[in-house]
């Protein structure tokens, strides 16, 4: 798969999708990703103090049920 193709996949087609979701498809799914982020080993997590890239990477390092 030539560079250009494996960028288009990887990066280019989500961006487009993620800026074309109607904007309460967008609200529920970071409501889901920040009660993730601050629940189970998390549950210490004050709300005002977690950062974006925090829930994400909490999101992203989650384990699959």
């Amino acid at each position: 798969m030539s560079n250009s193709l494996f960028a288009f996949i990887h990066v280019t087609l989500p961006q487009w999708i993620a800026w074309h979701l109607p904007r309460r498809v967008v609200l529920f799914a970071s409501i889901r990703c920040a009660a993730h982020a601050s629940s189970g080993e998390w549950s210490n997590q004050i709300i005002p103090e977690l950062t974006a890239m925090d829930a994400v990477n909490r999101w992203e390092n989650r384990v699959s049920v």
